[in-house]
């Protein structure tokens, strides 16, 4: 499984969302290390409920940041997260019902670690760029 790094080439911008991202990316290693470490599915489970009430604070925070400046992108940005937040749902029903399968690794690093990384340098950048001019 990979890990994510903050680095300054990702940053978007915005102290609140370059903040929350740092927060965002130690709370998803903190998962994979759990995940690598054969710890114990209910601490996996403590880790990953964590991770998906932290996910969807911060998106709650981008979403005002964006109502609050008129963001033009703003519906296309909130349904990218109702998108990662029904993979979050998908990927815990599935750990529930099957455990950490190697699959699920597969698809952790995929829907969690890839998308986040994608969606912060991509979709949180615009925003970050709209947000400081």
């Amino acid at each position: 499984m990979s890990l994510m790094y903050w680095t300054p080439e990702i940053a978007v911008g915005s102290e609140l969302i370059d903040d929350q991202h740092r927060s965002l990316i130690e709370r998803v290693n903190q998962l994979v290390a759990a995940i690598e470490k054969g710890r114990e599915e209910e601490e996996i489970a403590r880790l990953f409920d964590f991770l998906k009430e932290y996910t969807q604070d911060h998106f709650a925070a981008e979403e005002r940041l964006m109502g609050e400046s008129g963001y033009p992108e703003r519906e296309r940005h909130a349904a990218e997260h109702q998108a990662f937040c029904a993979k979050i749902a998908d990927l815990e029903r599935r750990m529930a019902a099957e455990g950490m399968t190697a699959v699920l690794k597969r698809d952790f690093d995929e829907t969690i670690i890839d998308w986040l990384f994608e969606h912060i340098c991509q979709i949180d950048r615009a925003l970050g760029k709209y947000l400081s001019a």
